[in-house]
């Protein structure tokens, strides 16, 4: 998965990147360009803006939760280490009891 290959600097500098060029347009579509491309440049402006924003959110929300899934798993393998000990050690018991009542048995 790439999210995993990236430092999470990139991924908010990439959006912010792109939230950066989508001003850019919106400034130019206001200041400098005029006429039928006025209309593009707004759209990319806004476009860009909305997406970078839902990029870092995306992104970033996609990143935690891989986060959290690797600490529930380490926690739930650590659990079932914890419980096969036990249970070995119940079974080692119960082999002492055993071994214990038949020395008193005879």
């Amino acid at each position: 998965m790439i999210v995993m290959w990236l430092p999470r600097w990139a991924v908010w500098l990439a959006g912010f990147v792109v939230i950066l060029a989508g001003i850019a347009c919106l400034v130019l579509s206001d200041g400098i360009i005029h006429g039928w491309w006025q209309g593009t440049f707004q759209a990319f402006g806004v476009g860009f803006i909305v997406g970078g924003l839902v990029d870092i959110m995306a992104i970033s929300a996609v990143t935690h939760l891989s986060g959290e899934d690797a600490t529930q798993r380490d926690l739930q393998e650590q659990t079932l280490e914890s419980a096969q000990q036990l249970l070995a050690r119940v079974e080692t018991l119960e082999t002492e009891l055993g071994n214990w009542r038949r020395t008193q048995g005879s």
